[in-house]
This record gives C-alpha cells, structure tokens and sequence, in this order.
C-alpha cells in the first residue's frame, strides 16, 4: 500500500521560521556526535596555548582576534613547533610569542583595513555584493524590513571578512614569507586579498541569491512570467510544491488564474500529487541556454562547444552590476538546479570574481576553463575529491582535501550527511546537503553552514532540522500502522510500503521471542509487538539495476553506519529470524537492515543496549517511541565520527601570484 511519506527540501515554509534553541543536555550530545565545538589540540601544545593565552605580551592581539585567537594560536603553535622544536622547550616561550605576536598584529591591521574598505563603497571592480539590494527580498518589503536586513548583511559580512582572515593566516602557510624560523615574518597581502574576495563572494552569493521564502504567485504563461515575488533569488530547485500539508501554496490557483493546469504543463514538467519535478534534473537561465549543455544520464553540466568560460558564467550568474537584474523576479529566469551543480557552479563563480578583481581580466579564468569544465558532484564520503573533478585544470586553483574540523575555512564545500534512509527510501533530495561553511560560531570552533534551500544554521541545528524528514516520516509509520491495528489488531508479521517506486517493508520481530508492547497510553505506536523498518541493501545505493553500471551493494558494516541505529540478526548471539515472506531473504539474513520505530524502555544505547542483556523468550517488555533527532544524522562523517576522523573539501587555492 503507497504511503506518501516525501519531503520536500526547500527555503518556502522553513527559511525565516525560527528554529527551536536545543536544550543544553541535547546540545552538549550533538556536539559530541558530528565532532564539533571546541577542538582538541594535541596535548603537547596545550600548556604552550594556554601560556600564550595569558602572556601580557600578546593582549591587544587577543583582543583584536576575540573568539578567533585560541584558534589562531593553536594552528601556529602546531605549526610553528613542528618547524622549530626548539621553540616548544624554550623558557617562556619568548620566539613563540614574538611570532605569533608579529602575525597577529598584521592580521589585525589587514581586518581593519578590509573591514573599513568593504564595509563601505567597494572601490574595485567587479564590486561585492550590494548588501542593501540584497536587503530587498521580496518586491513587497517595506523600508523596516529592508533596513533590518540591511543591517543584518552588513554585520555578517563583517564576521566573514574577519573569519576568512584568521583562519586562512592561521591555516595556510603560505600566506607568510620569510621564512619559519622568522620572528619577523611578512603577510603576503596581494594573496591573501584575493582569496578573501574568493571565499567570500561564493558564500554570500549562495546566502544573498538562493531561493528563499515566497510571496504570492501569479502567472502570466506557460513558459514565462512565473512571479513569486523574490527579486534576488537566482537559483531555485527545479521543482515547485502545490499541494502539501505543510504548504499552502497558491501555485495552482495562479495557474488556473491563467487558464493553466498542473496537468497542461506536461511534458515539460511532471506531478506527484503535491508538487511539480521539471523533466531535468537541471536547467540554466534562458540567457545562458546556448552556452551550457546537460547530460542527463551522466548529471554533469559543461560548456557548449565554442563557449567562452567568462561568458558562460556570467550569463548563469552575472557579476556586474552589484545589485540583481530584474529578470530575477520571474522564476523562469533563474537557474533550476540541486544543491551539488549549483555549489560547483560557485566555485567557478569565486574564481572569476576574485581572479578579476585581482587581475583586472578574465584572462586567467578563460584559460583554465578552457581545458575543460564539469559541473558535477564534487565530494567523496571519505577520503580527499578529486581535484581535476570541477576543472581539467583544477590542481592549480582548488585544494582536495581530507581535513580534521578544526580546519575548516568559511568557503570550504562539504557534504553534510543525513540518514540515509532519506535519500535511499524516502527519494528526498533532503538525503544529503552540499554547504558551505559559511561562518564561526561564537565559540570560535563550530562552524555555520548553508547550502542550496537551507538557511545559515550553526552545525548541531542544522543535524536536528535535517532529522525534521525522518521524523515526519516515522509518525506517518506509526500512523499507517496504527490505522491497521484499529481495523484487525490481529495484524500480519510484514506490511508492505512503497514510496514513490522503491517498496519496503515493516516487519514486526521479537529477536528472542519476547513479548513487546507499548509502556502506557502516551505511546505513539500503540499496536502489539517491536516494529522495524526492513531496508535491503541492494536498496542503499544511487545507482541499481536496470542501471548499466549499478553501485556496489554496501556491506553490512556500510549500511550499518548509513542508517544510525539501525541492526541487524546476528543469530551468533541467538538472535530468532524475523518471519518473512518466502524467497525474500537470504539463509544468513544478511540481505537487511531493521530500524526500529520504538525503542525498550528504561535502557541505556538503545538497541544495542538491550541486545547486550535482554530479556528472553516469554518475557514482557515495554517500548516507547523513538523519535529521529540529530542522533540520527551521520553529519560531517558519512562512515560515523568513530571511523571516520576527517572531512572530504573542495576549497579555493591560495594563489602568490
């Protein structure tokens, strides 16, 4: 029986919806979870860190800095150590500070100066974003709104300057000549300039230029004047929702204003019953139609033959003027993408922007673009991208990397995972999201991120809001089985469930014939029994048959760590095999995994604390629900925190020259 449990990933019903603060017992266990919060430097720096975090020598520096100089001081101290070891055992740590302290200063004066002059009129061109354009959202914001905004720009833009420098003199070495044995080392300014504008024009497009919240449609034809009334949205999802519980949109009533249908839009676009899906997964603005080409089956964008790199690119994104053409307001006239294609497409537009202003010509850019260019999926799940992935010639302007958290840069391109019974099951393109970091958090270690249809958000809520789709999805189970259970509480062992075209079971098992029920009235899931979402994994992969060249089947150890809290039978601890329908399982019943919609009550990890001392065959226990949260999402670490200790990035390259 279908079950419609899809969930859309889109800015219309979310973006300026405040999200619920965490208490502090759930906060403190997120950060644990996705690695985040305050770093730990490697115990032999400690006591230096901490001296120099007290030496009066360095007190106006750590002012200035605020909450970036721990960091700073720790990335250095690292550093500079491991290039003079002499340095970590001198008394008083007199090189160390006289450094650090010669850096710090000329980090601070750079701030200064940049803070000063891009807070104002931009005197080169290209110019930054116009921060009071942006400030206007939708074409019906007053002037309190647009004042509120503006000033909200201005102070996060200030934030990211001041980010983008700590951390890039803190982390990148080559922004210092001199030497590492110096205690007068100089600050490489022309660089460090351009990679400044580089990183943050690729953040505050995505932030100022994404699809955001709507106003009111209305609808002119079939294929031009689709007015929402956003003026500063260029890239959209390429799909619009008009019929969800969660979203009243007024979509197909503009429609049938018009004399339009959902149904007349066919063949260009298709209906799942609550909202439209273009016929391809990408589409550029009718302006740069002639200049990019999509290949649908191989999801990859890339330049028409005979394309110049700057025109292309400009006529997707353009860069001058500062403030957003009007042709932006129809919706039609905007970039229709997802997430990957269109941070990809950033990347190139920060190269352009920066190498621009630095150069004063588009020279540079057309040349390594002209070796090729692939708009693409960037980002492994562990391990280093490939760095000739986005650009033939990538090596020379991106940085692939595999990094620890703590290196992370505002501009860096990550994946951040969520559970992958979202993607894999429930077909959401909410199944992963391709961000930026895009700040600091007050601390000065957490990292802010967005990404294509999701809201600046500090690193642990952004884990909770991408739980928000398993959480809807697991009272819609609950629900149709409760449903069930009212009608004959004489329920069978399996209920089958399709979403969309993929088919899954919910099973009801006892792994040691044990009798489960709920524990009170306050249960969700009130019928007899532990449920348990059967997942196959041939069914967690991208790409499966028919496919010509179909994904490997993940091991079990895999789709374990893909699905947190899922298990699996391991009849080695005596384990009874649930009742299945014949020829659906393997003899071994390793062809699944089982995510629970409930949970023992009163037991510790869960699960896996219950296997570990359960109770046995005849024996009653009481469950209670599970509800998804942050716990749920594997975050920056797409095998777990527990085996995996690093992040796969695509950043911008420091270029000297």
């Amino acid at each position: 029986m279908p079950v419609n449990l899809a969930v859309a990933k889109t800015r219309e019903t979310r973006l300026h919806k405040p999200l619920p603060v965490p208490p502090l017992f759930l906060l403190l266990f997120l950060l644990l979870l996705t690695g985040c919060g305050k770093g730990s430097p490697p115990p032999d720096i400690v006591p230096i860190v901490k001296a120099l975090m007290a030496a009066a020598a360095l007190s106006a520096a750590r002012t200035k800095a605020g909450t970036a100089a721990k960091h700073y001081m720790e990335r250095r101290v690292l550093y500079l150590t491991g290039k003079n070891s002499g340095w970590a055992t001198e008394s008083g740590f007199t090189s160390l500070i006289a450094r650090i302290g010669a850096e710090m200063n000329q980090v601070a004066a750079f701030v200064d100066e940049r803070l000063t002059t891009l807070g104002g009129a931009d005197p080169v061109t290209p110019a930054h974003r116009d921060l009071q354009d942006a400030a206007k959202h939708l074409i019906i914001d007053g002037p309190t709104a647009i004042a509120t905004q503006f000033q909200k720009n201005k102070s996060e833009r200030a934030e990211r300057i001041a980010q983008i420098v700590w951390r890039g003199c803190a982390i990148q070495a080559e922004l210092w000549s001199g030497g590492d044995s110096t205690l007068s080392p100089s600050l490489l300014k022309p660089p460090l300039t351009e990679i400044l504008d580089r990183r943050l024009h690729s953040v505050e497009v995505l932030i100022l230029h994404d699809e955001a919240n709507l106003g009111k449609w209305s609808i002119a034809g079939i294929a031009s004047g689709w007015k929402d009334q956003q003026r500063t949205s260029m890239f959209q999802y390429p799909l619009i929702r008009f019929a969800d519980p969660d979203d009243h949109s007024d979509f197909e009533p503009a429609l049938t204003a018009a004399g339009l249908s959902i149904a007349g839009l066919a063949p260009d676009w298709n209906s799942t019953g609550f909202r439209i899906e273009y016929r391809l997964q990408t589409r550029v603005r009718p302006e740069a139609f002639a200049e990019w080409v999509w290949d649908q089956p191989n999801y990859v964008l890339t330049f028409a033959p005979g394309a110049t790199g700057s025109s292309a690119l400009n006529d997707m994104i353009p860069i001058t003027p500062a403030v957003t053409d009007v042709k932006f307001e129809d919706f039609q006239d905007r970039n229709w993408m997802f997430c990957d294609i269109m941070l990809a497409a950033l990347h190139l537009q920060g190269l352009r922007f920066s190498r621009l202003r630095r150069t004063g010509t588009d020279t540079d850019f057309n040349t390594a673009t002209a070796s090729g260019v692939t708009l693409r999926p960037l980002l492994p799940v562990t391990g280093p991208p490939a760095v000739t992935g986005l650009m033939t010639d990538g090596a020379k302007w991106f940085e692939a990397v595999a990094i620890p958290h703590d290196e992370l840069q505002v501009g860096d391109h990550l994946v951040y995972w969520n559970n992958q019974f979202v993607r894999h099951i429930l077909g959401s393109e909410f199944g992963l999201e391709n961000s930026y970091v895009t700040r600091i958090g007050s601390d000065g270690y957490m990292v802010m991120l967005s990404g294509h249809g999701m809201p600046e958000t500090i690193e642990t809520q952004f884990a909770e809001e991408m739980a928000s789709a398993m959480k809807g999805a697991y009272a819609k189970l609950v629900k149709f089985i409760n449903d069930k259970f009212a009608a004959d509480p004489g329920l069978p062992p399996v209920l089958g469930v399709r979403q969309n075209s993929i088919r899954f079971q919910l099973v009801r098992w006892a792994p040691f014939n044990e009798i489960f029920g709920p524990e009170d009235g306050s249960v969700s899931l009130k019928a007899d029994g532990a449920w348990w979402i059967r997942l196959r994994r041939d069914a967690l992969r991208d790409k499966k048959p028919p496919d010509p060249h179909p994904d490997p089947v993940p091991s079990m150890t895999d789709a374990l760590t893909m699905i947190p809290k899922s298990v699996r039978v391991d009849t080695s601890r005596g384990m009874i095999p649930p009742t299945l329908p014949s020829g659906d399982f393997d003899t071994d019943y390793q062809e699944a995994i089982y995510l629970p919609l409930s949970v023992p009550s009163g037991v510790n990890k869960g699960w896996a604390g219950y296997f570990d001392n359960h109770k046995g065959a005849g024996d009653s226990v009481f469950l209670v629900d599970l509800i998804p949260d942050g716990e749920f999402v594997p975050g920056f670490y797409f095998k777990g925190r527990g085996q995996q200790s690093t992040i796969p990035v695509m950043r911008p390259k420091v270029q000297i020259t």
